[in-house]
């Protein structure tokens, strides 16, 4: 009987360790830091971006990659703009939603306007 009850223990426990995800609720979960990367090129149009606070640097790598690295903890949104500086028209915007916590950036939402499918981070 002894036998059938820890065997039993052992099969939940081994069945909790192999399907419990702790980062399911999150999009992505990246170290340090995240890369965006756009491949959308018009000669009228460039990427700008917009941030809401302090927690996230943003350096640009070039015309169309940037690296989002931590600098505080708590929650950020970035927005990114394909926009005309001649005519001031946006024809993409993408919003995403990061939440910095133990050196960890969690994706928590993204939405995109404009676009069928916007680029995920990496």
């Amino acid at each position: 009987m002894r036998f059938y009850i820890i065997f039993g223990i052992t099969f939940i426990l081994l069945g909790i360790i192999i399907f419990y995800d702790p980062y399911s609720e999150y999009l992505g979960v990246y170290k340090d830091s995240v890369n965006i990367e756009y491949n959308y090129n018009d000669e009228d149009y460039f990427w700008i971006y917009e941030i809401d606070n302090d927690n996230l640097i943003v350096k640009q790598i070039d015309t169309n990659k940037w690296s989002l690295s931590i600098n505080n903890d708590g929650i950020t949104n970035v927005m990114f703009y394909y926009f005309n500086d001649k005519t001031n028209d946006t024809k993409y915007k993408i919003n995403y939603e990061f939440k910095i916590k133990n050196n960890k950036i969690y994706w928590t939402q993204g939405e995109g306007k404009g676009l069928l499918d916007f680029p995920n981070p990496y």
